[in-house]
């Protein structure tokens, strides 16, 4: 795929469409409008589109998803001048009357593809969001299958090669949501609802099967921190990802990182899915069988050894430092109905908050989310009361209790 697609990097990352719409045949009307030129013949983005896309989406979903349709011949349209997302609009409204007017029932049609001569001032090959995939001069099977892959729900495969470098669009030289020509990642694919999405790692070992098998076994290991959110999967040279039989990628780990859920602005990714780039700084995009990585301050993850088509790796929280202590505010010095507690955010920079526990007078009375820092508890007894509110990382470390005496009448 082309790096020029960046003039439109606002529009092209859509929102993850729901998984229905990724099962089954996919019903595609490729329509083909001209104001005179005819950059390719029909017959190649049929071939591009019903065999070269066809096969490998059927590979990506293991069998759940299938590509289908029609492409019609080159039809005549209007010119247009520019490929802005005002004209993309309009080229599209003006794709579907030409193919009614030619005939074409477009109802019968779930996808929609638009294939125009590239206007001078348009600097890309394509665009793909929602169920919508626009085609300027090519029918090339990458920037069809990357386009797809917007419709199917994906952003774009982003890079980081250091710590301090910033993430690079279009930078993953494997997937084809980047510019390689490989697999969707396994995040993607949970994404796509392809796959499930695998629990949250814990202490422990792990196997993760290859992304290209279908298969019961997790596919990939999710760590979850305070700042980031984590993807380790595993590339074998098979299907879409047989080119890569020489490549370091398919001998170990790869790292895919977005900011996570808790992130207060502090994360170094792009949200959605970025590879991390030579994570061992030993040259290699993967971690190896015996190599290490992790965040500091948070975890590590382990390649114990590549089995088969699987990996098995260990994984262990290296966070040992408390979450602070969390302010209360109430309930007030004197209650006299239910209770209701309040209290501010907990501060954790390694594995992140997990939960709060709340006490009172020694005595658990529930458990909240991080993002849920209020509890309401029926009336005690009257007298004195204290509660207690703990905050508790996904490491285990618990924070020191934030306290308050009240008296009930």
């Amino acid at each position: 795929m082309v790096a020029s697609l960046a003039a439109l990097i606002a529009l092209a990352m859509p929102g993850a469409a729901p998984s229905d719409l990724n099962d089954g045949p996919q019903t595609i009307l490729a329509i083909l409008v001209t104001w005179g030129p005819q950059p390719f013949a029909p017959a190649a983005l049929r071939n591009s589109l019903f065999t070269d896309a066809d096969a490998f989406v059927r590979a990506a979903s293991f069998g759940k998803a299938s590509l289908t349709g029609d492409v019609t011949p080159w039809l005549p349209v209007r010119q247009f001048a520019s490929c802005d997302p005002i004209a993309i609009s309009d080229m599209g409204l003006a794709a579907l009357n030409a193919a009614r007017a030619a005939g074409y029932d477009t109802t019968k049609f779930s996808r929609f593809v638009f294939a125009f001569p590239r206007p001078p001032p348009c600097n890309y090959a394509g665009y793909g969001a929602a169920n919508e995939v626009w085609l300027f001069g090519t029918a090339s099977t990458s920037v069809v299958t990357h386009e797809l892959g917007h419709t199917f729900g994906l952003p774009h495969a982003w890079t980081r090669a250091c710590r301090t470098c910033r993430p690079v669009e279009y930078g993953d030289p494997y997937d084809t949501m980047g510019h390689g020509s490989g697999d969707y990642n396994a995040s993607e694919k949970a994404l796509t609802g392809w796959i499930t999405a695998p629990p949250l790692a814990r202490n422990g070992e792990y196997t993760v099967e290859a992304i290209e098998r279908s298969t019961t076994q997790s596919q990939a290991l999710v760590v979850v921190t305070a700042h980031n959110e984590y993807w380790f999967d595993h590339r074998e040279p098979i299907g879409p990802d047989a080119v890569f039989a020489r490549s370091s990628i398919v001998r170990g780990v790869e790292v895919h990182a977005s900011p996570s859920p808790d992130d207060d602005g502090s994360s170094p990714y792009q949200p959605g899915n970025v590879l991390v780039l030579n994570p061992t700084g030993k040259g290699g995009d993967a971690i190896d069988p015996g190599e290490s990585w992790g965040e500091a301050g948070a975890f590590r993850v382990t390649v114990l050894a590549h089995e088969g088509t699987a990996m098995r790796l260990r994984f262990q929280w290296t966070d040992r430092k408390r979450p602070t202590r969390p302010p209360l505010y109430s309930p007030a010095a004197v209650v006299t109905r239910a209770v209701d507690i309040q209290w501010g955010r907990s501060r954790d920079d390694g594995s992140g908050l997990r939960v709060y526990r709340v006490t009172l007078d020694g005595r658990a009375v529930g458990t909240t989310r991080p993002d849920d820092r209020g509890l309401t508890i029926a009336k005690p007894k009257r007298g004195r009361h204290v509660v207690a509110v703990v905050a508790i990382d996904r490491a285990g470390n618990r924070s020191l209790a934030g306290s308050k005496r009240f008296v009930v009448r």
